[in-house]
């Protein structure tokens, strides 16, 4: 029994962290991080768990930890924090969880779609998204994939791959970013596609549970055919990302790029657009369950093709 006692002394004494919730519950364990809204907890009872910010009425922290205040000012206290809202971030042990991040973020897909425009059918499509997280950068590696055929003709043949890269500026909502794209679209007549572009980010809304990001810059693109004449054209770039939290475990995404030429941005220009719902399923694997729509509009398309195609798409996501 005085063993026994002893390691549950330690064990308190390991995890003496307090959570006053504001339902009145009391949770303990060890603060080990708090950032952009969610404070995490490691506990004997339940492991690592995260607790929303907005849901806590007090906390307090029984060892000195790196707190980051509203001012930017980085200090190592003891906290009491009973309402006091000038903490930003707070750390135990580690880099600041605003600068350095250092982790791989690899997801595969599956899409069951229905297509209209260029090709009217039902098929299914796969693609993957590599990215390295690391400071304030990331790099994005993405490609997919589609190919179907109909009584023996072929009505789908797309190939895309792609890249992106984002720095963010220190102590700052801002970015700079780079990032290339080549599509291959035989039923589009498209043989290569290229799209290149360079710019400026903006966050206009960083948080846990809600981000939107815009984008402008400068870009190159150029479309090679296979049967009509090739264009290219210099112009801009403008992109928008808009994810938010509608519940704890349903979240709302909507992409959209749009890049005008300088010669004539009212006639020769491509908009891109995604929206969907996200939750994940209950399973043993890292899944998620997306459907959305997904709209590609070419201002200035091969002869006899479509301007506009139109994708809905229900996606079996795995992460890991």
């Amino acid at each position: 029994m005085k063993y026994i006692l002893a390691l549950f002394l330690i064990s308190s004494s390991l995890f003496a962290d307090d959570l006053k919730m504001k339902d009145g519950s009391l949770l303990k364990g060890k603060i080990t991080k708090i950032h952009k809204g969610t404070i995490f907890l490691t506990t004997t009872y339940a492991g690592a768990i995260k607790v929303k910010q907005s849901e806590v009425d007090s906390y307090s922290t029984e060892q000195e930890v790196n707190v980051k205040t509203t001012k930017k000012e980085v200090i190592q206290t003891v906290v009491t924090h009973d309402g006091n809202e000038n903490i930003l971030t707070l750390w135990s042990d580690g880099n600041d969880p605003d600068i350095f991040q250092d982790k791989w973020v690899k997801k595969a897909w599956l899409d069951f779609r229905q297509t209209t425009g260029n090709a009217d059918q039902k098929d299914i499509k796969v693609g993957f998204d590599l990215t390295w997280i690391y400071e304030l950068s990331s790099f994005k590696i993405y490609g997919s994939w589609a190919s179907a055929e109909n009584n023996g003709d072929k009505t789908e043949d797309e190939i895309i791959t792609g890249v992106d890269y984002e720095k963010r500026f220190k102590d700052s909502k801002g970015s700079w970013y780079a990032r290339a794209e080549f599509e291959r679209d035989k039923i589009n007549d498209i043989k290569l596609a290229q799209n290149y572009a360079v710019g400026y980010g903006h966050y206009f809304i960083d948080e846990a549970s809600t981000t939107l990001r815009g984008r402008v810059g400068l870009q190159y693109r150029m479309f090679e055919y296979y049967e009509d004449d090739n264009l290219d054209s210099i112009g801009l770039d403008f992109g928008l990302n808009f994810k938010t939290d509608i519940t704890e475990k349903v979240k709302w995404f909507t992409d959209i790029t749009y890049t005008p030429s300088f010669e004539d941005p009212a006639a020769d220009y491509n908009i891109r657009h995604t929206s969907g719902l996200s939750m994940p399923l209950d399973t043993a694997w890292n899944m998620f369950l997306k459907a959305g729509v997904e709209h590609d509009y070419i201002s200035l398309p091969s002869e006899g093709k479509e301007h506009l195609d139109t994708e809905y798409f229900l996606r079996l996501e795995v992460e890991f």
